[in-house]
């Protein structure tokens, strides 16, 4: 480690730009990487926006089978006779 940092204090300011740029690049990557970040109770936050997908999937697939099946009902067997 202490080469490395030796030899790049050697290098020109036009020959460091390259390194420099290189290292901005990684950062702004690992920032937007959900993977790599984690929630309080210790979930990264990743998984709690699959886990939310898959809720709201859930959900979506409910309420298409409760339209369906309230559509397929037979209106005439379903009156009440008083």
């Amino acid at each position: 480690m202490k080469c490395s940092k030796f030899f790049f204090q050697l290098l020109a300011p036009n020959e460091r730009w390259i390194y420099e740029e290189e290292a901005r690049k990684g950062k702004e990557e690992s920032r937007f990487n959900l993977e790599n970040k984690y929630t309080s109770q210790g979930k990264s936050y990743a998984e709690v926006e699959r886990e939310k997908n898959e809720a709201i999937e859930q959900l979506n697939k409910m309420n298409y089978e409760i339209e369906n099946t309230v559509r397929s009902l037979d209106y005439c067997s379903c009156e009440l006779n008083i």
